[in-house]
């Protein structure tokens, strides 16, 4: 879902993407936040779709992340999940 969100984002023109943090743990090497996110912004049709597709939503995205080295600061988003979002191929290729 990275890669898709990537693509999506491509198509605002401005966006501010609010969050809450209901859950965020660490173990180990890996760290997983729950957060419900909205999305506000303009851009093209395609990021409209965005917009409502992921204010529609119920349940909280979860962010995994991976620690790559002893640095504090050395985290990398490794995975995104959203079990109600499908992301739709021909929707992220049409650019």
């Amino acid at each position: 879902m990275i890669d898709g969100c990537e693509r999506i984002f491509g198509h605002f023109l401005f966006l501010t993407v609010d969050h809450r943090i209901e859950d965020c743990t660490v173990d180990g090497r890996m760290g997983i936040v729950r957060a419900p996110v909205k999305l506000r912004g303009t851009g093209s049709p395609i990021a409209e779709q965005a917009m409502t597709a992921v204010n529609a939503l119920r349940q909280p995205f979860v962010f995994v992340w991976e620690k790559r080295s002893a640095a504090p600061w050395d985290w990398q988003l490794t995975r995104i999940e959203q079990p109600e979002l499908q992301l739709q191929q021909p929707v992220l290729m049409a650019q």
